[in-house]
């Protein structure tokens, strides 16, 4: 707040860490933490943020070993460490509250219209009694939202800014947000908690990122803004994005059918290994692609803007895929005939990970449960129940069925960073093993089931 200092992550070979720079210094120093989407104290000491393998983290400017604040994981969009030690932040969507020295987390009271939709980038105002945030449909379009302001004491909330998000107060009397790239501001009275005046652009050329709503700007407490130049972003990564095959050596051919001016997520290959299916985000958010390796066909196999991270059926006949906003679980036909059905309702948000051998029964993860992110295991015969298989307080997610049935791999937290885990299946207590030595998460099986690979490369 006092200007003379700037805290921001550098991303550099898909590996975030945060750097402090004094301003009088012509270089930044990195800090132990590897995270981005950060905080900085009121008095300039700590640097709150999301950790690489989910949970919010804190670590002193000086350097030294950062503290865990939650494992929860997060589906994560900013964070604000107010004057009263209290840090507000998101967990799956929705607004958060935890003591700056640690402790439990708890959600911010939203009792309004407001409280179905998607929380994100909490800002507070002077006085502590409010905060700003971005309400939107999903998480996966952030920069399509509404800025709303919550009271504090009452859980009431009202939408002052329409298609405006990542809002911050400014202190020359401003409510300053992003719209299509561009820093946009609008007179704010404190005292009566409104707008006063007409909305007008400040600064074009701001980078931002409509999926997440991500803007790299920040005011210091004079007013006095910092920010990267640049363009909207409406992808991941910018640009032109696809997939690619990678061989046991690391040596990457390039799948030049699938080039697409949107994001991917979560590719899976077909049983037969014929098809792939991925999630393709875009600013109509997010739904579940087929491409067919032998046809050349790229086909569209969901419609509604909020299917994620689809698994194929054992058969390779239908997807399984679990909806943003919208909860519970569905699945539709591979061909793209027919209509897609609920396989389960629920209150919360499951993601689908991965069938037994025979397909009689699914493993899911429970993104919205009390504790953290929980594993469970769905019947798919009968009325399709389904019951916690591991249930901590620590993020455990991403399990996965062993080809033989007999055991299954999954990530957690439990360490204090993403790690893969071996239980025997279906008696999980009858043992555990951790497989990855310095990380691991997304483990996939071998078809012969004798290895195991994460997305951190390691091979066990």
């Amino acid at each position: 707040t006092d200007g003379g200092h700037l805290v921001y992550g550098l991303n550099e070979n898909n590996n975030s860490q945060l750097y402090h720079r004094a301003l009088d210094q012509l270089a930044g120093r990195a800090l132990p933490a590897p995270g981005t989407s950060l905080c900085v104290s009121p008095d300039g000491e700590w640097v709150a943020y999301a950790g690489s393998g989910g949970g919010l983290s804190k670590v002193s400017i000086l350097g030294g070993q950062p503290q865990p604040l939650s494992l929860q994981m997060d589906i994560y969009a900013g964070c604000y460490w107010s004057g009263k030690d209290v840090i507000y932040f998101n967990i799956n969507g929705k607004l958060q509250r935890i003591a700056a020295a640690g402790g439990t987390a708890a959600p911010v009271n939203i009792h309004s219209e407001s409280s179905g939709l998607f929380h994100a980038w909490p800002y507070g105002l002077p006085g502590e009694t409010h905060l700003l945030f971005t309400a939107t449909q999903s998480s996966l379009n952030t920069g399509i939202g509404h800025t709303a302001l919550l009271s504090l004491e009452t859980g009431d909330t009202q939408v002052i800014i329409q298609n405006g998000y990542n809002a911050k107060y400014v202190p020359t009397g401003h409510l300053v947000f992003m719209r299509t790239g561009s820093l946009w501001a609008v007179p704010f009275n404190i005292a009566q908690m409104q707008t006063t005046g007409p909305e007008a652009p400040v600064v074009n050329g701001v980078e931002t990122s409509t999926i997440f709503g991500a803007a790299g700007y920040s005011f210091y407490s004079d007013g006095l803004l910092v920010y990267l130049p640049g363009d909207e972003i409406q992808n991941i990564g910018g640009g032109e994005v696809g997939l690619v095959w990678v061989d046991r050596d690391g040596n990457e051919a390039p799948l030049d059918e699938i080039r697409l001016s949107s994001a991917t997520a979560a590719p899976r290959l077909s049983p037969d290994g014929k098809q792939v299916a991925i999630g393709v985000v875009s600013q109509g958010g997010t739904d579940i692609w087929t491409y067919d390796f032998d046809r050349g066909t790229f086909s569209r196999r969901t419609f509604t803007g909020t299917a994620a991270y689809a698994i194929w059926t054992p058969d390779g006949q239908r997807l399984v895929y679990g909806a943003l906003g919208e909860f519970g679980l569905y699945w539709t036909k591979a061909d793209g005939s027919g209509q897609p059905e609920r396989l389960i309702e629920s209150a919360s948000l499951f993601g689908p990970s991965s069938f037994t051998p025979d397909g009689s029964q699914l493993l899911i993860t429970n993104v919205m449960s009390p504790t953290s992110l929980d594993i469970h295991v769905l019947s798919m015969t009968g009325e399709r129940t389904h019951q916690p298989l591991i249930a901590t307080e620590f993020v455990d997610t991403q399990p996965a069925i062993s080809p033989d049935g007999h055991w299954m791999a999954y990530a957690s937290t439990e360490t204090g960073q993403a790690e893969v885990y071996v239980r025997p299946f279906p008696d999980v207590e009858n043992g555990k093993w951790q497989i990855s030595p310095n990380g691991g998460a997304e483990p996939r099986w071998r078809q012969d089931g004798k290895e195991l690979s994460s997305i951190t490369g390691l091979k066990n």
